[in-house]
């Protein structure tokens, strides 16, 4: 069998979720089955160390998608002209977009519908561009998965889909560890002059809520006195004049920590020495953060909404992210109330054993074989 993948978003470097899944789960295919030849197609010179294998061919697919004119040019006209020349069996997609003109059958990742729920959010140029793609794949022949049942509920009730929705979640690297008290006091040194800190992880994008949880950062310090930095890990990805004003005005402003992007590995300690992670989006597909928290032991501040309280269970504290005020007040409880701490620390260990890239990986290598198979 011939398995083509799109790996455009195997960047070094510049890796978030979407390429975090595909890099997790098409690593340990090719890795489980080298008697299987796949092909990655990158829209850019890659890194030789995303060739997972010496069953891995690597292509440069032109043009550099940039632009709707330029995604729509690389799938419909490039991608089916190397699926082709390579006589794949199956193509898969992890980034939400699939080939309207291939007779390939197709597998297409739709992790989140963020761009219908929140418009507002996404740049004009593709306010219009993802939702008609989006339908169009969704109800096409390509296979259909997607990171959470929330997600899945998501797709079938905005598009009225009668086909199969296959989840397959999200899980963390097994670099994310709880770390020695020594370890967490030297990193808390060189990051925050010795203090204990609340972490933020996250692209700075408006769906993020940053500028709620910088208010509710501010009203939490100036009520409850505890020097308690905030640590915010993550590259801005939107211009946003509301988060800079709210900066502005903060009073404890010089207490915030703008961190930007991470290596996994720096990453990793940072998330394992916070005391405690607050991830209180307005809407996620799944939210990555969450699990990576919880496998270093750090409790949980999230949303009760989307897919979080799914993907957290009872293992972390839930508040509602548009009241400053609540997310706050979950401040609040993991600073003054160490049982909770402990409670949620524990909890979110056994949690993480929920979500799991070897399994994830099997459920979509036999989603591949079952779509090769029925157009065999």
């Amino acid at each position: 069998m011939i398995v083509a993948v799109n790996t455009r978003l195997l960047l070094p470097g510049k890796m978030e979720g979407i390429g975090w899944f595909t890099y997790e789960i098409v690593k340990r295919m090719v890795q489980h089955h080298p008697n299987i030849q796949f092909h990655f197609f990158f829209d850019r010179p890659y890194d030789a160390a995303f060739v997972f294998g010496s069953n891995v061919k690597a292509h440069v697919v032109r043009p550099p998608v940039r632009h709707p004119l330029l995604f729509d040019w690389w799938y419909n006209w490039s991608v089916p002209r190397l699926l082709r020349r390579v006589k794949a069996d199956v193509f898969v997609s992890m980034d939400g977009f699939c080939s309207l003109r291939t007779p390939v059958p197709q597998i297409v990742t739709i992790h989140d519908l963020n761009f219908m729920h929140f418009p507002e959010h996404v740049s004009h140029r593709y306010r219009k561009f993802l939702p008609k793609r989006t339908a169009q794949y969704v109800n096409g022949p390509a296979a259909l998965t997607t990171v959470s049942h929330f997600s899945a509920d998501d797709l079938r009730k905005t598009f009225g889909l009668q086909k199969p929705v296959e989840v397959i979640y999200n899980a963390a690297s097994d670099v994310f560890q709880p770390l020695a008290q020594q370890e967490v006091e030297n990193l808390r040194q060189r990051l925050t002059a010795g203090r204990p800190y609340f972490l933020f992880v996250s692209s700075i994008h408006p769906r993020k809520n940053l500028p709620r949880i910088l208010k509710a950062y501010d009203l939490w310090r100036s009520q409850s006195g505890k020097d308690y930095a905030l640590v915010i890990v993550g590259r801005r990805f939107w211009q946003n004049a509301e988060l800079d004003q709210v900066w502005k005005s903060m009073q404890f402003r010089d207490d915030v920590i703008f961190a930007g992007s991470m290596e996994q590995a720096d990453l990793a300690r940072t998330t394992a020495a916070a005391h405690a992670l607050v991830y209180t989006s307005l809407y996620e597909g799944f939210g990555i953060p969450i699990v990576e928290a919880m496998r270093c032991g750090v409790p949980v501040l999230t949303s009760n909404v989307s897919s979080m309280p799914e993907i957290a269970g009872h293992a972390a504290l839930l508040v509602d992210p548009y009241r400053v005020e609540a997310i706050a007040s979950g401040m609040q409880r993991l600073a003054d109330e160490p049982q909770l701490h402990r409670q949620l620390s524990e909890a979110g260990r056994q949690r993480a054993h929920c979500f799991d890239w070897n399994i994830s990986a099997e459920k979509y290598w036999q989603l591949i074989l079952k779509t090769a198979q029925s157009h065999g």
